[in-house]
C-alpha cells in the first residue's frame, strides 16, 4: 500500500489553472465506510494516512448548491489530520462488542463508518465518481481505475476515466473517454486524448476525437420556486477529429459551444447531379466552431459553401438572433456564375443566360419591441438581378413573402394600433410598389354603449408604380404585349381607404343575431382603372378617384350539441359519440357611387360546421378526440364575377370586397404565374367548397377538400389524401391534387398524384418511397427513395431523388445521433422515419 500513498498523495501545483483560494475553506463533513480492513499510518508531517482494502465508499453534501458527492472504490488511501477519526472507529467497535478488547489500529477490522474533515483520498480498482445535482436537473459520473480526490478544493486527477454527463436538454447521456481527466474545481473540467460519444460502448461506430477538452459547468438562470435553474456544460476542444469506427474523415484545429445547441462544426451536406448545375456538393458549417469561438447567447449562424460543376463556386452566411427585446435574421449568398438558368419548362424560359457572372442576394429583416408599446420592423432586400432568387432560392420563391425593402412602425394599446410604413424600390430591375410614406390606424371590437361593436380601419398613403425593365415573353391565353415598357412606372400618386364597420350583437335564445352596416372611403388617383395604357385590351370604365363602398346585412350563428351515450363499436372504435353542429349564415346587399356593376351585388352565403367527438384508448387512458370534421359552405352572388382561374372565396367576417392598391404588373405574372397565383380580395362568386378530416383510428386518416363554380358548373379545386399507420413497421400516404387551368398558359389543368410509404425491413434498416406522378402529362414529376441503418445509439441514413422539372439526380447522406435532434448532418426530413 505504500506504493499506493506515494502515487495518491500528489498534491494540486499552485502553477496549475484557477487553484480557487476561495474554495481552500474548510470542506463539508465527508461520511465514509471501511468494508473491509483498514490500519492508520502516521505520516513524518504530523498528519495520518487510513489505508483500507476489500471496499471503500463516501459520500460528501454540498450544502452550497444541494449536490451529493459519492466516491466508491475496491481499495483506498484517506489523507487526514483528526485523531478523531481513528478515535470514533475504536469507540464505534467498543460499542459493538463490549467484552472484546480493544482493536489494535493497525489490526484488521469489521466494516464502520464515521464521518470526518479528510484532504483527500486515492482511489484505485473499479473507482465511481458519482455528483448529483438535483438543484440544477444534471448529473455527473466518472468511472475509472485511479483517481486522486482534493476535499477541499473539489479538484481530482483521474486516469483512464469515462465521464457521463446528463442535461435535462438531451434523452441520452453523453460519453466522455480520456487518458487522463482533471476536475480543477466543481464547475471545471480538463481532459486529455478524448473519446466523445452517445454509445455507452467502448468502442462507438462514430465518435468525436480530440486532443485536449476545457468543459465548464455554466448556468443559465435563476432558479424559481421549486423548478430547477438550467445549466450546461461549455466546451472549449482542441485537434478535432469526426472519426467513424477506427477512420478519421474530418479535422478541424478548434471547436467551442455548449451542449445545449449539440453544435458540430459540419451541419448538412448534400450532393446531387443534374443538367443545370452539374455535380453540386452543397455543405453548411458553424462559423463559430471554425473560427474557434463562442456564440454570444440568443444566435446561430450557418456558413454555406457549395460548389457546382457547371456553374461556380458559392457561399453565404445565414444569421438568427434573438433576445428579450428584439430578434431577427441574415441571409447572404454569393456565386461566380458562368452558366444559364433553367426557371420553367417553356422554350423561353431554359438556358437563360445571366446578366452577370457575379450573382447574389442580402437579405435583413428586424424587429424590435420599444417603449410605450412601439414595435420597429425593418427589411432591406437585395439582389443582383431579376432571376436570381427564382434560380437559387426556389422554396423561397415560391412560398415566401415578396421581397420587400421597407422601415414599418406600430404602436398598439389595447384593441387599437398605429402603424406607419415606408417602402422602397432598392432593385431597379424588379417591380414594387413603393410607399413614401404610408399610416394606418386600425381598432377592433370597441364597445360603444355598451350595446353596439365597433371595427375601423384607415390606411393613407403616397404610392409609386415601379415596374423596372420586367419583359414578358409572348403567351397565348391572356395575349399580352412582349415588353411593358416604363410607361407603367409612375409618378407618386394617393391612395386612401378608411373602413367602419358597426355591429349590433343581439341574443335570441340559442341564436346569436347581428345586423352589420359596412361604410368605405376610397379615394386612389393611380389612374389604373382609367385606361391609362394605349393598348384597349386594359381600358376599363370611368372611374372616380373618391368614391364610396358599402354593405349592410345580418349575421346568423348558433351552437348546437347532442351526445349520444348508446353508440359503442369496437369496429369503429367509437365509446360515446358528441355531434357539435355550428351554422352560420350571412346575407347582404353591397352598393357603391362608383360607375362599375363589379361593385354591387347581392351575397347570401351559408356554412355549416361540425365535429363528431368520441373516447379512444385502453380504459385506464382514456382520451377524448375528433373522429370527424366536416365543413361546407355555398356563396350565391348576384351578377357574379365569370372566373373560372380562381377557386371562389368569402369571408364570414369581411363580406364584401376589400379595396388595395392593384398590381399592375403582378410579380408573379411577370415570371409567368408559375409559382403563385394571389388575389388581393376574395373572388366573389357563386362557389361552394367543403373540407374534412376523419380519424377513422388512432392510427388512420382521410382528409380532403374541394371548391365548385356554381357559375361555370365546374370543380375549381380538389384534394384528398390517406394517411395510414397500419403497424408499427409500415406507414403510407396516398394523396390527390386537382386544380382547374392550374397550368395556365398552357391552358390546361394540373393534376399530380402523390404516394409515399415507409416500411421497417427489420430492427436495423427503414425503407421510404416517395413518388409524385404529374396525370396531365403522363410521367413522373418526382421520385424519393431513402435507406435508414440503425446503429447502436446513431442513424444513417441515404437518399436519393430524381426531380424531372429540373431534369437532375441528387444524392443525400444524413447522419444524427439518437436522443439529440439539434445535431443532424445531412437532411432533417428524414429523421421522422427512424424506427
Amino acid at each position: 500500500m505504500a506504493g499506493l500513498c506515494l502515487c495518491g498523495a500528489v498534491p494540486l501545483r499552485a502553477a496549475d489553472p484557477e487553484p480557487n483560494a476561495a474554495e481552500a475553506t474548510l470542506p463539508e463533513p465527508v461520511h465514509f465506510e471501511l468494508l473491509n480492513e483498514y490500519h492508520s499510518t502516521p505520516l513524518p508531517d504530523g498528519n495520518d494516512v487510513l489505508t483500507c482494502t476489500g471496499g471503500f465508499s463516501a459520500t460528501q453534501r454540498w450544502q452550497d448548491e444541494d449536490a451529493l458527492l459519492e466516491l466508491r472504490a475496491e481499495n483506498a488511501v484517506l489523507f487526514y489530520s483528526q485523531k478523531e477519526v481513528l478515535k470514533k472507529l475504536i469507540a464505534s467497535s467498543k460499542d459493538a462488542a463490549p467484552d472484546a478488547p480493544p482493536a489494535s489500529p493497525s489490526a484488521p477490522t469489521t466494516p464502520q463508518s464515521t464521518s470526518a474533515y479528510p484532504q483527500g483520498v486515492y482511489l484505485e480498482g473499479d473507482v465511481t465518481l458519482h455528483v448529483d445535482r438535483t438543484q440544477y436537473a444534471s448529473d455527473i459520473k466518472i468511472t475509472a481505475d485511479r483517481l486522486y480526490y482534493d476535499f477541499v478544493r473539489r479538484a481530482a486527477i483521474i486516469l483512464d476515466a469515462t465521464m457521463r454527463l446528463c442535461l435535462p436538454e438531451n434523452q441520452f447521456p453523453l460519453y466522455v473517454r480520456a487518458g487522463r481527466l482533471q476536475q480543477w474545481s466543481r464547475d471545471r473540467f480538463t481532459a486529455e486524448k478524448i473519446k466523445l460519444s452517445n454509445d455507452e460502448f467502448h468502442q462507438p461506430h462514430f465518435w468525436i476525437g480530440a486532443e485536449k477538452l476545457d468543459l465548464r459547468l455554466i448556468e443559465l438562470g435563476q432558479k424559481k420556486d421549486s423548478a430547477p435553474a438550467r445549466r450546461r456544460f461549455q466546451f472549449d476542444v482542441r485537434d478535432i477529429t469526426l472519426n467513424l469506427e477506427d477512420l478519421p474523415f474530418f479535422w478541424w484545429p478548434r471547436g467551442v459551444g455548449t451542449t445545449g445547441k449539440t453544435e458540430s462544426p459540419l451541419q448538412s451536406l448534400h450532393t446531387g447531379v443534374n443538367s443545370e448545375y452539374g455535380i453540386a456538393l452543397e455543405s453548411q458549417w458553424n462559423p463559430a466552431w471554425l473560427l474557434g469561438l463562442a456564440e454570444p447567447p440568443g444566435v446561430k449562424s450557418t456558413l454555406r459553401l457549395d460548389e457546382f460543376t457547371e456553374r461556380g463556386p458559392a457561399g453565404g452566411l445565414e444569421t438568427d438572433y434573438t433576445a428579450d427585446d428584439f430578434f431577427g435574421r441574415l441571409r447572404t449568398y454569393l456565386i461566380g456564375d458562368r452558366g444559364e438558368d433553367r426557371l420553367g419548362r417553356f422554350d423561353s424560359r431554359k438556358n437563360v443566360p445571366v446578366d452577370h457572372n457575379t450573382r447574389g442576394r442580402a437579405r435583413w429583416q428586424h424587429r424590435h419591441y420599444l417603449p410605450y408599446h412601439w414595435q420597429a420592423n425593418f427589411e432591406i432586400s437585395y439582389l443582383s438581378d431579376r432571376n436570381f432568387l427564382e434560380s437559387w432560392e426556389e422554396r423561397e420563391f415560391d412560398v415566401d413573402p415578396a421581397q420587400d425593402t421597407l422601415v414599418y412602425l406600430k404602436q398598439q394599446r389595447d384593441n387599437w394600433a398605429f402603424d406607419f410604413t415606408g417602402k422602397f424600390h432598392l432593385n431597379d430591375f424588379d417591380y414594387t410598389l413603393t410607399e413614401l410614406p404610408a399610416a394606418g390606424l386600425h381598432g377592433a371590437g370597441q364597445d360603444l354603449f355598451e350595446t353596439f361593436t365597433y371595427y375601423h380601419d384607415s390606411y393613407i398613403s403616397r404610392q409609386a408604380q415601379r415596374a423596372g425593365d420586367r419583359r414578358v415573353p409572348d403567351f397565348t391565353p391572356m395575349e399580352q404585349p412582349s415588353i411593358l415598357p416604363g410607361a407603367i412606372d409612375q409618378h407618386d400618386f394617393a391612395f386612401a381607404t378608411s373602413r367602419h364597420e358597426l355591429n349590433l350583437p343581439l341574443h335570441l335564445g340559442p341564436w346569436n343575431l347581428m345586423p352589420t352596416a359596412i361604410g368605405t372611403f376610397v379615394h386612389d388617383e393611380s389612374g389604373f382603372n382609367t385606361g391609362f395604357l394605349d393598348d384597349p385590351r386594359y381600358e376599363r370604365s370611368p372611374r372616380r378617384d373618391s368614391f364610396l363602398h358599402g354593405a349592410v346585412g345580418v349575421r346568423l350563428s348558433t351552437r348546437l350539441a347532442r351526445v349520444d351515450d348508446t353508440v359503442h363499436s369496437r369496429v369503429a372504435d367509437l365509446d360515446r359519440l358528441r355531434h357539435v353542429i355550428v351554422p352560420e349564415i350571412g346575407a347582404f346587399w353591397i352598393d357603391s357611387d362608383q360607375p362599375d356593376d363589379r361593385l354591387t351585388h347581392d351575397v347570401f352565403h351559408f356554412a355549416l360546421r361540425q365535429r363528431w367527438q368520441t373516447w379512444r384508448g385502453p380504459k385506464e387512458k382514456k382520451h377524448q378526440t375528433d373522429v370527424l370534421r366536416l365543413n361546407t359552405s355555398v356563396t350565391l352572388v348576384t351578377d357574379d364575377v365569370d372566373d373560372a382561374l380562381l377557386p371562389g372565396k368569402f369571408f364570414f367576417d369581411r363580406p364584401e370586397g376589400q379595396f388595395d392598391t392593384p398590381a399592375i404588373l403582378h410579380d408573379d405574372l411577370a415570371n409567368l404565374g408559375l409559382a403563385r397565383r394571389t388575389e388581393f380580395n376574395q373572388n366573389l362568386s357563386d362557389h361552394a367548397d367543403a373540407d374534412w378530416t376523419w380519424l377513422i383510428s388512432d392510427t388512420t386518416a382521410f382528409t380532403g377538400a374541394f371548391n365548385y363554380n356554381i357559375h361555370d358548373a365546374v370543380i375549381s379545386q380538389t384534394s384528398a389524401a390517406f394517411a395510414v399507420q397500419r403497424s408499427p413497421r409500415t406507414r403510407y400516404y396516398v394523396g390527390h391534387r386537382f386544380l382547374k387551368n392550374g397550368d395556365l398558359f398552357r391552358d390546361r389543368n394540373a393534376q399530380f398524384l402523390t404516394a409515399g410509404m415507409s416500411y421497417r425491413l427489420n430492427r436495423k434498416y427503414v425503407l421510404s418511397l416517395t413518388q409524385q406522378y404529374d396525370i396531365e402529362q403522363t410521367a413522373a414529376a418526382y421520385n424519393r427513395l431513402t435507406i435508414i441503418r440503425k446503429f447502436p445509439h446513431w442513424y444513417a441514413a441515404f437518399t436519393i431523388g430524381h426531380d424531372s422539372t429540373r431534369g437532375g439526380v441528387s444524392f443525400t447522406l444524413t447522419l444524427w445521433p439518437e436522443g439529440f435532434d439539434d445535431f443532424i448532418l445531412g437532411s432533417r426530413r428524414v429523421t421522422r422515419l427512424a424506427p
